[in-house]
């Protein structure tokens, strides 16, 4: 045992010495370059004391001829330090190569742009690639497919529906929960179908998973808090609308969500924004097909509280595996590591951004952040803002 932990706490210090290592010679090489530098004026500034104080006026007269009046020209580099979060472990869970806990790179955002849209509120944004996305809302009962060009936004095409979350499918297509009982599907050729109708239940969040598997999230009504016998399930479909599989309760027969709102799948494992009341306050909830609870996040600790409360909106994942959760009411974007811990909650409006919705992550781990607002803001337009996550390494 002692031996593990020994073993482990010299890879994190290895794993930590690496990812310091670009910073530390990055900051040697100009600590070098600026010392050399500052060599060369102590250099000429010596050389001209030494002739200021000669008493030969020949030698003073050629020393101006030939003295360099200029600087030297030069900009000191700005360096971003490395931002890293050790979270541990629990040890009674965790007794393997990860006993002790991890490292955690902690990402920058740096605003790159921001589009106006026509629309009220962006809930939902499927980027489509070639500077095109989707967006849909619920509110302005529109689905548009857009184009970001020279920092606006041109509306190639819409149609009306009511837009509560999309996702796309494996065809490139495009299933519609809008909060009736019809799952829809937008085609190719920008046809709005019925997929399959799940009467007399309501549609809520809508995922498709790597393997193609369709995760649907049903109510029977909206009222929260929740009635004792009223269903809120997830169904777990394939392609052609089968069920398969249906998760409501844990295997203590508890439920495992209230309203699930918006669903992600993520290293086999699902994730849930649960919504728990009607003012829209919320939860990340983490389980398996089977039913069992891996994590329940409610927000961070450390801000959360009886006046700061937390208001999940939607889910998207990086690269490297960092779950992002939009605070709407916050105007706040929390990363979150695959067990559901917090590695940094950033305050965007900071960065200019309000009341972020609808999340999407592009290959080149740019956030695209869909924006709401107060409902006293009828004349308000929403933004959808881009932003870079920077990983400093």
């Amino acid at each position: 045992m002692i031996e593990a932990i020994s073993k482990h706490a010299n890879e994190l210090l290895q794993e930590l010495d690496a990812k310091w290592k670009p910073s530390e010679d990055m900051i040697k090489t100009e600590l070098s370059t600026v010392t050399k530098k500052e060599n060369e004026l102590e250099t000429r500034r010596n050389n001209l004391n030494q002739v200021m104080q000669s008493h030969q006026v020949a030698d003073i007269f050629s020393t101006s001829k030939n003295l360099d009046k200029s600087l030297p020209q030069y900009e000191v580099k700005t360096i971003k330090p490395y931002k890293a979060k050790f979270i541990p472990s629990n040890m009674q869970l965790k007794m393997g190569s990860q006993m002790l806990g991890n490292i955690y790179t902690v990402p920058e955002f740096e605003l790159v742009d921001t589009y106006q849209s026509e629309v009220k509120t962006v809930p939902c944004v499927l980027l489509s690639g070639d500077n095109t996305a989707f967006i849909g809302s619920l509110n302005d009962v529109k689905l548009q497919k857009i184009k970001f060009e020279n920092h606006n936004i041109k509306e190639e095409k819409e149609v009306q529906i009511k837009v509560s979350d999309m996702t796309w499918t494996k065809d490139r297509e495009i299933l519609v929960s809008s909060t009736e009982s019809d799952l829809v599907l937008y085609t190719k050729d920008g046809q709005l179908k019925t997929f399959k109708s799940f009467s007399p239940l309501k549609t809520l969040g809508v995922h498709v998973a790597k393997d193609n598997k369709i995760i649907l999230g049903l109510t029977e009504h909206f009222a929260l808090p929740v009635p004792k016998d009223c269903i809120r399930r997830l169904v777990v479909m394939n392609q052609d609308g089968d069920i398969q599989h249906t998760i409501e309760y844990d295997r203590d027969n508890q439920r495992l969500m209230l309203f699930p709102y918006r669903i992600i799948t993520f290293n086999d494992k699902i994730v849930v924004v649960d919504i728990i009341n009607c003012a829209w306050e919320g939860r990340i909830v983490m389980f398996d097909c089977g039913g069992q609870l891996h994590w329940s996040y409610n927000g961070c600790n450390s801000i959360n509280s009886d006046q700061v409360k937390f208001y999940p909106m939607d889910l998207a994942i990086t690269s490297t595996d960092m779950l992002l959760v939009s605070d709407t009411l916050n105007h706040a974007i929390h990363v979150l590591n695959h067990s559901g811990e917090l590695i940094v909650r950033k305050d965007v409006n900071s960065l200019g951004i309000e009341f972020p919705v609808g999340l999407d992550v592009d290959k080149n781990e740019v956030l695209w952040i869909g924006c709401g607002q107060l409902p006293k803001d009828t004349g308000k337009k929403a933004k959808i803002h881009c932003v870079k996550l920077i990983f400093i390494t």
